[in-house]
């Protein structure tokens, strides 16, 4: 779990706090899917490529807010330097205000594309953001079942993490 974070701390001050949505369990959802991919970079190039990008991804978000990446092409840089662009932060139209996280990633073979998406929602608590990430896929194809239905959990969870988000986050408005 360290790693995770090692990464947002490195690189200086943040307009947004991450925080993972833990379940009544203890488990966190999309620090077990990051934690996941990072395993499988160990072993898989493109994996390794999308697993960057994911951070890199989730850094920029951090550091630029919600708002801009809802109304700008993001920008990020790859691995080998090349600049990478793209609608970083999407609305669901329907499951308002759950956002979605988009990071698409056409491996070599040129038939595989593996799009990461985070469902997440931008929460305000004691005047600091919280981008609170709830669930996570790695989609194939543009209509996937997988990703549906953890966006339907994801939106059937926002009452209870509205009505207490500390049960569900630290709300300590700093980084881990």
């Amino acid at each position: 779990m360290y790693d995770v974070y090692t990464y947002y701390i490195v690189h200086g001050i943040m307009r947004a706090v991450i925080e993972f949505y833990t379940e009544r369990d203890g488990t966190k959802p999309v620090l077990i899917f990051l934690n996941d991919l990072k395993v499988k970079s160990k072993t898989s190039y493109e994996v390794k490529q999308l697993y960057k990008m994911v951070l890199r991804g989730l850094l920029f978000l951090q550091q630029v807010g919600v708002q801009h990446a809802l109304e700008h092409i993001s920008t990020l840089e790859r691995e080998d330097g090349v600049p990478y662009s793209i609608q970083l932060v999407k609305e669901l139209k329907g499951y308002s205000p759950l956002l979605e996280f988009r990071i698409n990633w056409r491996f070599v073979d040129g038939a595989t594309p593996g799009a990461a998406r985070i469902l997440f929602v931008n929460l305000e608590h004691e005047s600091v953001f919280y981008l609170v990430l709830i669930r996570a896929v790695v989609k194939s194809k543009t209509k996937d079942r997988v990703f549906e239905q953890q966006r339907d959990e994801a939106f059937r969870l926002l009452p209870s993490l509205f009505q207490n988000p500390g049960q569900y986050i630290t709300l300590s408005g700093e980084e881990k």
